[in-house]
């Protein structure tokens, strides 16, 4: 049996309509949360990232993702409305995000070294786990999509302003065309007028 290749979604870039805006809490564990999360991981892999949270491809639920598999033998994990309890000791470490790219968009972020959280899983069942080091961080990352917020939240102004300058000035002198095949442009956000898009 030949398995077709899950299609990618194209990432929002960093734009307002993402600032701010808090994810529905998820209620439905059907088909479409499993395709959702599908998705995801096939965005990701594109991307060559760590995590990808659902507002990040237009949908505004509180769904995410995290795999660290170059760094630790861990599996793939879907938090589905994750709530983080609590958070032992904090250091800053240098973060980047998918939704931010460009030269010289990474920056230092003080978090919990460990955090204790809760989450469901695609079927809904409720897991409640301690996990520290990077696998932490990336849980309080993607986490925080969810809630409208960027590492660059995290930063003085000074330094947000300086890291979305330099994504800005990145995004300018991409090529149209290649732009678009693997993000979906401010602009292209604004003519949606709020639509979600990735569902």
């Amino acid at each position: 049996m030949t398995i077709e290749p899950v299609d990618f979604a194209r990432i929002w870039l960093w734009n307002m309509k993402l600032q701010g805006r808090m994810c529905s809490q998820v209620t439905s564990f059907d088909s479409e949360l499993s395709a959702l999360v599908d998705r995801m991981f096939a965005t990701m892999t594109i991307h060559e990232g760590i995590g990808l949270a659902a507002p990040q491809i237009g949908v505004f639920q509180r769904v995410a993702i995290v795999h660290l598999p170059r760094v630790f033998d861990k599996p793939q994990k879907v938090i589905v409305n994750p709530v983080i309890i609590s958070g032992l000791g904090k250091s800053q470490l240098v973060e980047g995000c998918l939704s931010i790219p460009g030269d010289r968009v990474n920056g230092r972020v003080k978090r919990f070294n460990a955090v204790k959280f809760s989450y469901q899983d695609v079927t809904g069942e409720t897991h409640v786990e301690e996990v520290g080091g990077l696998e932490a961080r990336a849980v309080q990352h993607e986490t925080d999509h969810l809630n409208g917020l960027f590492f660059t939240d995290h930063m003085s102004m000074f330094k947000r302003k300086i890291i979305l300058q330099n994504h800005d000035r990145a995004i300018r002198q991409k090529v149209g065309e290649d732009l678009r095949s693997y993000y979906v442009t401010k602009e292209e956000q604004e003519a949606m007028n709020g639509a979600c898009v990735g569902s």
